[in-house]
């Protein structure tokens, strides 16, 4: 398996083998930095981040404290139903039967 791998990397053209063994080298050192060891030429950082808790604070939201339907209406854009449009659609269906049967249907 050895031989066969390293038959396609040394068919790989030379640009690409170097960029290949750059991100083995980074893994490498991303392996050593989380194991407890430094890397050689790693630089204090200057302003350090505290840890989030929240992996994308922005999409984090307050929570209400009161339900404002009216709000909710705006912040959404709805502008509620076309009675017009629903009203041509069913006619389009040819529905025969009587609303009061066909609610019938849907609570069994």
């Amino acid at each position: 398996m050895t031989v066969q791998l390293n038959d396609k990397f040394n068919s790989l053209p030379e640009a690409l083998q170097q960029e290949v063994m750059q991100f083995i080298d980074s893994l490498l050192q991303k392996s050593k930095n989380s194991k407890g060891g430094k890397q050689k030429n790693a630089q204090p950082d200057d302003n350090p981040k505290p840890p989030n808790k929240l992996a994308k604070p922005e999409l984090a939201k307050p929570i209400r404290k009161k339900l404002d339907p009216t709000y909710l209406k705006a912040a959404q854009g709805w502008n509620g139903h076309n009675e017009a449009a629903i009203e041509e659609a069913v006619h389009e269906m040819k529905v025969e039967e009587p609303i009061e049967e066909l609610l019938a249907m849907l609570s069994k």
